[in-house]
């Protein structure tokens, strides 16, 4: 209003000029509002310096760098709590004591800024990539407007265009280069796979470009900026048309053939080796990774394509239950042995006769083939878990026998290597029968309630020739385990038998007898102690209830049929004649 008036009369009086100082009459106010500025200032200058709390520079400086910061913001703190103590009317033009302390916070405030300036540029040129240039800048974004900060920014600004420039013009080299053949990570389909590396290259520069958008719209007004921003719509062009060659050749590679190939058998059968394998053909499976992919990068999809991907769920969950299936039957037909199968005859025919369908009647479009795989996988299951049991328990009973053998059952304690008499030696060959006896017997138990459950896990009945045919097998696997444990033990013997034979003394390779022979004169008679006459004790017989012992044990093991036990069985082992 005081400006208009003041207008007005010196145009209608020229004569008469309005004289008024705006000082005079302005003047307070002026005060008021050059107060309010400051305290602007003021708030601004808190606000930007509270934000170097959180502020962690990188790089191989950072640690020193950030020890710089975080003592700046220290020395800030003291200097904001002293402030804050001062009792100022702050919006009351006639304190002088405000600007006092204001112009002293304001020095201060300077000072520092110089010192961040030495921290900014120090950290800057220590970034090498302009991601982490424009991280460094973010970091001091309040103070890049800010007095000496502002004006040591320009240099900063062209090296990150160049820099940016230099990274466009790296992207530009690897896509020319290997744009014809790009290299697909292994679990990537390969249009995808193709689209995933250029965006990959496109992100490299548009996210920079984005940063430097928001950081300083103004670079790209300058004239690096300006080739910056040219290098960047180029490369943006050229990618996004070849993503687009990329897309319309692959949806040009789906036809109605991809349709066609569901109506094929969820089955099919090995001819060289009879196995049986799911059969999802690779193409759509290729098909569902690509859609999944051009999804996920907001691309247009064809119908056709769409719709076989919208039954992807579906198919997923038919190939895992068909993996079961298979990986279960073809295992089955693998290990069984011809002792077995005829345990598990009936349920392998008329699990082949179910498959059947599989392979000829149901298709990945039929109807209720998940009714029809959960009776299949049921089928399957029972089947391998009856094969497992037998398998299971002839390795148990193998494991137990085995561990039967070794050590010889006869043999010179290591800890007395003195030569026993025959007494002596008697008691420990008993003590060490009498451990393996009862080993072996509980072992026997232990036999035979392993076979008693794996006839109730296969269901058959005992008197089946079948089922004494497999507990037959059973028993040979004890009968060879035994014949292996009694062999150990002769021929411990016969090795040491042999030594001492090869030795003029007995001990001469630390070798000792395993009991002393006494020879007494008595009335000019000479008698032996065990005798070696064909008395009961004498040392033959002694010889001969050692090997008794060895084959005793199979004695104690009871035969898997319930009758008798494998003593027989050693004895017209022809391996032990």
């Amino acid at each position: 209003v005081f400006q208009d008036t003041r207008t007005h009369i010196n145009a209608e009086l020229p004569d008469w000029p309005w004289r008024f100082e705006t000082s005079s009459i302005f003047g307070r106010l002026d005060t008021f509002v050059q107060r309010c500025r400051d305290i602007l200032e003021l708030a601004g200058s808190i606000l930007a310096f509270q934000q170097l709390e959180k502020v962690e520079v990188g790089g191989g400086k950072g640690r020193s760098l950030t020890m710089l910061v975080n003592q700046i913001y220290t020395e800030f703190r003291v200097e904001q709590d002293l402030l804050g103590s001062i009792q100022n009317t702050l919006f009351d033009p006639d304190d002088k004591s405000f600007d006092r302390d204001y112009h002293r916070f304001r020095a201060k405030v300077i000072e520092w800024e110089n010192r961040l300036n030495v921290v900014i540029v120090q950290s800057f040129e220590t970034c090498t990539t302009v991601i982490s240039k424009l991280s460094c800048l973010d970091n001091f974004g309040p103070f890049l407007e800010r007095g000496v900060i502002r004006d040591g920014m320009p240099l900063l600004f062209d090296s990150l265009l160049q820099s940016f420039s230099a990274d466009m013009q790296t992207v530009h080299d690897i896509f020319v280069t290997y744009k014809s053949k790009p290299p697909i990570a292994d679990n990537m389909p390969p249009s995808a796979g193709i689209l995933v590396w250029s965006r990959s290259l496109s992100d490299r520069i548009s996210v920079p470009y984005q940063k430097i958008t928001e950081l300083q719209p103004q670079l790209l007004t300058s004239d690096l900026g300006t080739y910056a921003e040219q290098q960047y719509r180029f490369l943006m062009r050229i990618m996004g048309e070849f993503e687009t060659s990329i897309h319309h050749e692959w949806t040009q590679k789906i036809d109605s053939s991809a349709a066609a190939k569901l109506s094929q058998p969820l089955l099919k059968k090995d001819p060289q080796t009879g196995s049986l394998h799911v059969n999802f053909d690779p193409s759509l499976e290729e098909l569902l990774k690509e859609v999944r992919y051009f999804l996920l990068m907001k691309m247009e999809i064809p119908s056709m394509a769409f719709n076989i991907y919208e039954d992807g769920n579906r198919f997923r969950h038919y190939i895992g239950n068909l993996e079961l299936i298979t990986t279960m039957y073809n295992k089955v037909q693998q290990i069984l042995i011809g002792v077995e199968r005829p345990l598990v005859e009936t349920q392998i025919v008329e699990l082949d006769a179910h498959l059947q369908k599989a392979l000829e009647v149901y298709s990945w479009h039929s109807a209720r083939v998940s009714e029809y795989l959960g009776l299949t996988l049921s089928m399957v299951t029972e089947l391998h878990t009856k094969t497992l049991a037998m398998k299971t328990a002839a390795k148990q009973i193998d494991e137990l026998t085995d561990s039967w053998v070794t050590p010889p059952i006869l043999e010179k304690p290591a800890n007395k290597p003195v030569t026993f008499d025959s007494d002596q030696f008697t008691a420990d060959l008993q003590a060490r029968t009498d451990s393996r006896s009862n080993k072996v017997e509980g072992d026997s138990a232990r036999i035979i309630k392993i076979v008693s459950r794996c006839n109730e896990t296969i269901g058959i009945r005992k008197i089946k020739t079948i089922w004494k045919d497999y507990v037959d097998y059973l028993s040979q696997i004890v009968v060879n385990n035994s014949i292996k444990m009694v062999r150990v033990s002769l021929e411990y013997i016969h090795n040491q038998m042999e030594i001492c034979a090869s030795t003029a003394r007995s001990d001469k390779d630390g070798m000792t007898p395993f009991i002393d022979v006494r020879l007494d004169l008595n009335d000019k008679r000479v008698s032996f102690i065990p005798p070696m006459d064909r008395s009961s004790q004498n040392l033959a017989t002694i010889f001969e209830n050692w090997i008794d012992s060895f084959f005793n044990m199979s004695a104690v093991t009871k035969r898997l049929d319930g009758e008798g036990d494998f003593l027989l069985d050693l004895c017209n082992s022809h391996s032990l004649l």
